[in-house]
């Protein structure tokens, strides 16, 4: 026996397990374990160090050059070399293995599924169809990577000395867009509509500030272009989303106008009427916008708009008219009298009635007496 060295492998059944030897006493070890989409290759040589090389499972024909410095790896699948190694080393050294599980999830703690996981350092990549990945690999510094579309992307380093378990959080591929809207001298301005288009025109989500002026927005990276409207006033503005992002967008509004409205009463004979009362009410929601009366307001002042208004009077029947302001507008009305039945018509009704009754009550008499002055002759 010029040559005996002696391996310590972890088997379990149903691994698979190659061992060729070359022409100058290098053995190679070829060591699969079921379930692992990589296989380790051990290269053992006289007087130099132990190569171990990580390749995919689907690579699993090799052969020896000549002189046996180096070994050529093939995929049966691929029909093609994929991998060519020269192990030519000086010291023999053993790697420590170790096993590193890594689990994918997402932000709220479940299990993402058929992520795509690079090992940089193993220039690997794999589909993790059920969210979990293990395997034994050399001790030492491991570059992760991590994505999934709608995701983004995670990377992790780690350093392997002992058996680990590492979860990676993916996180939505989405971005917070914060949005204040103020006055020019910096006084927010709530019930803003916010609306927020694609680059190509295309409505995406609408929104309004609230009281302290501000909204937000849920969205992917990209151009977007934001649309703010309140009060006839427009602000367009284009902004560019690739992480959370908050703007200010100052709006120059106008000052409302408020319209002068004065009004003329009159009685039917063309009196002009001054305790009347005018009830202004907003036409299409139905609220009471404000009460006008002479002895109460000097003026009156609205906003355009349309309005439903009553006018009533004492002693004069209630008027109703529709005001579509857009201008100062003077009203000049005329109201009519109510009419008077309340106590006189029932007198006069009466009083034919009574002189009838007096009439024939004096006629009964005249004749009762008539009788009695008979009956004694």
């Amino acid at each position: 026996v010029v040559y005996t060295k002696k391996i310590r492998l972890v088997v379990s059944s149903g691994d698979e397990l190659r061992i060729v030897l070359a022409n100058n006493f290098t053995i190679l070890v070829y060591h699969h374990r079921i379930g692992d989409d990589i296989a380790k290759l051990s290269i053992y040589r006289i007087g130099v160090k132990v190569i171990n090389i990580l390749l995919n499972a689907s690579y699993d024909l090799f052969e020896f050059s000549e002189d046996a410095s180096r070994v050529f790896i093939y995929s049966a699948k691929k029909a093609q070399s994929v991998l060519v190694y020269c192990y030519v080393r000086k010291e023999v050294v053993e790697d420590n293995y170790f096993k590193l599980s890594i689990t994918i999830l997402d932000k709220s703690g479940q299990i993402v599924e058929n992520a795509n996981l690079t090992i940089k350092e193993l220039d690997e990549s794999f589909i993790i169809n059920n969210g979990t990945w293990t395997f034994h690999l050399p001790a030492g510094l491991y570059t992760i990577l991590v994505s999934k579309e709608d995701y983004r992307e995670a990377l992790k380093i780690i350093n392997l000395t002992s058996d680990m378990s590492v979860e990676i959080v993916l996180m939505p591929d989405v971005y917070r867009l914060e949005v204040f809207v103020t006055l020019p001298d910096g006084k927010p301005v709530g019930g803003t509509k916010v609306f927020l288009y694609s680059q190509d025109g295309g409505l995406i989500s609408k929104t309004k500030t609230d009281d302290t002026g501000f909204c937000a927005f849920e969205m992917k990276p990209g151009f977007y272009e934001l649309a703010v409207l309140w009060n006839d006033d427009f602000v367009r503005k284009s902004i560019e989303v690739k992480c959370d992002t908050m703007i200010n967008i100052t709006v120059p509004f106008k000052q409302q106008e408020y319209l002068l409205v004065t009004f003329s009463i009159k009685g039917e004979e063309g009196e002009e009427l001054k305790n009347y009362s005018a009830y202004i009410f907003d036409y299409e929601k139905g609220y009471l916008i404000a009460r006008y009366s002479p002895a109460l307001n000097e003026t009156l002042k609205l906003l355009k708009g349309k309005y439903r208004i009553f006018i009533s009077a004492e002693g004069y029947k209630k008027k109703e008219i529709v005001l579509k302001l857009d201008s100062p507008k003077t009203l000049t009305l005329t109201l009519e009298k109510e009419e008077n039945i309340e106590e006189e018509k029932p007198f006069n009704n009466l009083l034919p009635v009574g002189i009838l009754s007096a009439v024939i009550v004096s006629a009964l008499a005249f004749y009762v007496l008539f009788k009695r002055r008979k009956g004694v002759k």
